[in-house]
């Protein structure tokens, strides 16, 4: 499919007690702004309900996931049937995340958030699902868990923030790189050396709303019209028009989370 030309963000909370409540409001500045599409994460249990229910909106597409570090509501036996249940009944959820693995607080659950990890992982590849991917300082084990896997997973890193060295372990195992707010930091080097690095169809641009805001607000909140400003940085970092590159980051939108696999659910 072609999308429409426009801002696609690839990772926001809307199911986050601070923005659900200003959903319709915040939806509407992204049209404005723009917008086309954006994935609707989950990072509880506690979420997935009200992500299936925002999926439901014009334009915006759902995943299902519990994150590391919140791991409250997750039940180690039902908790894959549930998941995968959720994902074959409603075709507007389109991936599995966010997941992954996160020790910027200690190792201490190392093992639960490997557990977890994969076993989200396990109903992804049953189900040919695209992952949005969590990590910080968990990088060896994270490549570690996908060199098992039985077949290569589909995905993208979301707010990558690593050098290019990280960024080409990564490329080389065929996942996408996501930009966000930190992106628009002058002094985030690392992250606007893969940004500059990544090949144009491996990257995507995202707020994680409604945190991370781009400059200059960095201790406000963010919502999804705010990618038009991530887009305008990596536009400036690669040299192209904002236009052209937005066009190219819509495919790469649609190639991984719209693809015909499990069916379309709402049209852009």
């Amino acid at each position: 499919m072609t999308p429409p030309p426009g801002l696609y963000d690839s990772h926001a909370h809307l199911a986050d007690g601070r923005l659900y409540p200003l959903l319709g409001e915040a939806l509407a500045d992204f049209r404005r702004a723009g917008g086309c599409g954006v994935l609707a994460v989950s990072a509880r249990v506690a979420e997935w309900e009200r992500v299936a229910l925002v999926a439901r909106e014009d334009g915006v597409w759902g995943a299902l996931g519990v994150h590391p570090l919140y791991r409250e509501g997750w039940d180690a036996q039902a908790g894959p049937q549930r998941l995968a249940a959720m994902l074959a009944g409603n075709p507007d959820l389109r991936a599995v995340g966010e997941i992954g693995l996160d020790f910027h607080l200690g190792r201490g659950d190392q093992e639960e958030q490997l557990a977890l990890f994969r076993s989200q992982l396990a109903v992804a590849g049953a189900g040919d699902y695209p992952v949005a991917f969590h990590n910080r300082q968990s990088w060896r084990e994270f490549l570690a868990v996908l060199d098992g896997q039985d077949r290569p997973v589909r995905g993208v890193c979301h707010n990558f923030t690593g050098g290019r060295e990280l960024a080409r372990e990564i490329l080389d195992r065929g996942l996408l790189l996501s930009f966000g707010g930190p992106l628009t930091w002058p002094d985030a080097r690392r992250a606007r050396e893969s940004a500059r690095y990544a090949p144009l169809d491996r990257i995507l641009v995202e707020t994680d709303a409604p945190d991370l805001p781009p400059r200059p607000r960095r201790a406000d909140t963010s919502a999804p019209a705010d990618v038009a400003r991530v887009l305008a940085v990596l536009a400036e970092l690669r040299g192209l028009a904002v236009p052209e590159l937005a066009g190219r980051l819509g495919e790469n939108f649609a190639e991984l989370f719209l693809s015909p696999r499990n069916g379309l659910g709402n049209r852009l």
